[in-house]
This record gives structure tokens, C-alpha cells and sequence, in this order.
């Protein structure tokens, strides 16, 4: 083989390789946007980097793959549904006032369970 062929494949397989690295990018960011919806533009937004947003969104993937999440029976949904009512709440903590968290005070939290759901946790 001459140089010239040679050359000319290295730079063949260097182009399919940045092609396939483009691809393979471009359907990173679809499958995320299309899973997040809009907590996707939220990230991007709040990371101020496509990339590092994509990187948070598949860590949340990642974890939330590690929960034992799965349905639940008709009587499981009406016990824990009954229990969460405030006035079952007053009585387990045995007092006559229900207490959230402090206003103000954000937490996280919304953010591990969204790589579960594409409509957005919103936090007030």
C-alpha cells in the first residue's frame, strides 16, 4: 500500500469515528429529553451546560434503578392513603398540630425520584 492509501483510509475511519461520536450524542440528548420532558430544560437551565445536565439526569437514571419500586395493591394504596390524612398524622405523632418542613427550607429530594418520571416533581 502506498502512503496516499493510507493516509486516505486514516482519515475515513477518523471521520466514521466523529460521526458515530456525533450519533451517538445527539441520541444521548433525545432519549433524555424525551424521558425528562421538561425537568430536562430545568437541568439545562439550572446547570448552565447541556453536558453536565445529561451527566445529573443519568446519575438520577442510575439510582433511581437501584429502588425497589413497584405497584402496589388496592388495599396497600387505601391504608397508606388513610394514613396519610393529617388528622392520622396528629394522632401517630400524638399531637394536635401537624408540622411540615420549615418554610423556606428546599431540599433535593424532587430530584432523586425524576429519572422515574417524565412530568416534573415541583418543589414549593
Amino acid at each position: 500500500m502506498n502512503t496516499t492509501v493510507v493516509i486516505l483510509l486514516a482519515a475515513a475511519v477518523a471521520a466514521i469515528a466523529v460521526a458515530l461520536a456525533f450519533y451517538y450524542r445527539r441520541k444521548r440528548t433525545e432519549q433524555l429529553h424525551n424521558r425528562f420532558g421538561p425537568e430536562y430544560e430545568r437541568a439545562v437551565t439550572q446547570l448552565g451546560d447541556r453536558q453536565e445536565a445529561e451527566s445529573e439526569l443519568e446519575g438520577r437514571t442510575k439510582r433511581v434503578k437501584q429502588f425497589h419500586i413497584h405497584a402496589i395493591s388496592a388495599e396497600e394504596r387505601r391504608r397508606f392513603a388513610d394514613a396519610g390524612r393529617p388528622g392520622a398524622i396528629r394522632r401517630r405523632a400524638g399531637t394536635s398540630r401537624c408540622r411540615g418542613p420549615r418554610a423556606g427550607k428546599r431540599t433535593n429530594a424532587s430530584a432523586g425520584i425524576s429519572g422515574q418520571h417524565r412530568v416534573p416533581a415541583e418543589r414549593g
